[in-house]
């Protein structure tokens, strides 16, 4: 698979492209310090701190505190089975819920076309 279809992937399951990328280096260097991920992908140490918060709750990363604050990227394979569960539910609950969101939105147009 190409680095570009990898990141396709990725996006297609919501990682923005900064995410992915920080999810790609540490999934390809190994563990790494935030200041090491930030160097080495030109960005700011409020960027990486930002995206790595989000890949930490993503939990398609984890922290390694005893380490000095490391960050290693899960296995890819985990990650896509992760995302994938996670768009599961996502639309599970989005099936759950129609009914009620077609009755809003049928509230709303009868608003908007009574005006």
């Amino acid at each position: 698979m190409s680095l570009e279809r990898v990141l396709r992937a990725l996006a297609g399951f919501g990682l923005s492209q900064k995410e992915t990328e920080v999810y790609i280096y540490l999934a390809r260097e190994g563990p790494q310090k935030a200041e090491t991920t930030a160097k080495s992908l030109s960005l700011n140490e409020r960027s990486i701190s930002l995206i790595l918060e989000n890949l930490l709750e993503k939990e398609i990363i984890n922290k390694i505190s005893e380490k000095g604050d490391l960050f290693s990227a899960l296995p890819f394979d985990k990650v896509i089975d992760l995302l994938v569960k996670l768009h599961l539910e996502e639309t599970e609950i989005l099936e759950q819920n129609r009914n009620k969101i077609l009755s809003h939105w049928k509230s709303l147009v009868k608003r908007d076309f009574a005006r």
